[in-house]
């Protein structure tokens, strides 16, 4: 192999794989491409990486490169290319974050809609139990709080089981009319 004293034609060894000779072209070219890249992308990281990338083309392609003055060429179009390619991403990415954070807000909006319809579903309830008749409330209470079965509620009011189920169906005719209406109305206002 010969050495950078020896070496006469840069170009044909470089075409021909030479790392010395390609470390010319390196040293030859890396500010000009990192001032190029540096200029567009305006981060010295992204930069670095961009003519390094732009290298490492030009070192996959330098059998197709015709001439030594194709070389300079071929480096500026593709650092510039790479360094476009890069703003575009990145432009890409915070529009997706954008979009990401638009949407999390709208699920936040959205949970929140939802726990208050909940909660002022669940007062509706309580306070439509709480305006049940005496003996319904009792029975409502008992079979659905306590979870108790229709023969324990019978005997703990001391009525019969006939009349317990009596006053569940009561109850639940009664709360459904008081609540239709209040999902009717807080549908109104959530439309608004």
């Amino acid at each position: 192999m010969k050495n950078a004293a020896d070496m006469k034609d840069w170009f044909q060894e470089f075409k021909a794989g030479n790392n010395l000779a390609f470390r010319h072209y390196f040293d030859q070219y890396y500010q000009l491409l990192f001032y190029i890249a540096y200029r567009i992308v305006q981060e010295n990281e992204a930069a670095k990486d961009i003519v390094s990338d732009t290298f490492q083309k030009l070192w996959e392609n330098r059998e197709k490169i015709q001439t030594e003055t194709h070389i300079g060429a071929f480096l500026r179009a593709v650092s510039r290319n790479l360094s476009l390619n890069y703003i575009k991403r990145e432009e890409r990415k915070l529009s997706s974050e954008e979009e990401l954070r638009y949407l999390n807000d709208d699920l936040e909006k959205t949970d929140l809609v939802n726990d208050l319809v909940a909660a002022e579903m669940t007062k509706r309830l309580y306070d439509a139990i709480e305006s049940l008749p005496r003996k319904c409330k009792a029975v409502f209470k008992l079979l659905y709080y306590e979870q108790a079965s229709t023969r324990e509620v019978a005997e703990k009011l001391g009525i019969t089981e006939r009349n317990v189920l009596n006053q569940k169906s009561r109850a639940i005719l009664l709360l459904r009319g008081i609540l239709t209406s209040g999902i009717i109305i807080l549908k109104y206002f959530l439309a608004i």
